[in-house]
């Protein structure tokens, strides 16, 4: 069992008693056997505490205020060469990320003119079926009634003289009466 320091009655905790760092260890050793020899336990008041003989030194607050940080050389250096690895790092990632996006915008446009493509069919097949509805003969002459067009008359035709027709008009008009004009 640790010996534990008692103190005489009548007699108080005194700052030459301290502990005051390892160098006097062994002297406050030598004293505390003493006492411990020359006290009877019956003098004494209570056991001391545990762990009384042990001190905690607080130091004194260091003030670092006025303290600057001493210049780095290599410290510039580092900062541009984390910064390049990062945007190496990064154009990487884009290179490899880039034909995988342009794949995905591809097929998206792709696929967007599919669907236009099948709406422009459709479209289409509207339109030529309205056309043929609209150009049978029996639509065109009720349009012309509606309109109100009528059959020509022999008074409203014009004939043209055969001198003053372009050639092209004079070959279409001997086609078309079973001749030739000038072949």
């Amino acid at each position: 069992m640790a010996s534990v320091a008692v103190y005489p009655v009548g007699q108080g905790f005194r700052d030459e008693d301290r502990w005051n760092g390892p160098e006097e260890w062994a002297a406050e050793e030598r004293v505390s056997a003493w006492r411990q020899e020359q006290i009877r336990p019956s003098q004494c008041h209570v056991r001391a505490f545990p762990n009384e003989d042990i001190l905690f030194w607080n130091k004194p607050e260091i003030d670092n205020g006025r303290v600057v940080r001493q210049h780095d050389p290599h410290a510039v250096t580092a900062c541009w060469k984390g910064v390049s690895a990062a945007a190496a790092v990064v154009l990487i990632a884009v290179g490899l990320l880039l034909p995988k996006a342009h794949g995905l915008i591809s097929g998206m446009q792709v696929d967007h003119l599919c669907k236009r493509q099948s709406e422009l069919i459709e479209r289409r097949r509207q339109l030529t079926l309205q056309e043929t509805q609209l150009t049978t003969p029996a639509q065109i002459e009720e349009m012309a009634r509606e309109f109100g067009f009528q059959p020509p008359t022999p008074e409203t035709m014009a004939r043209l003289d055969a001198g003053s027709l372009a050639p092209s008009v004079e070959r279409n008009a001997s086609n078309r009466n079973g001749g030739s004009a000038g072949h």
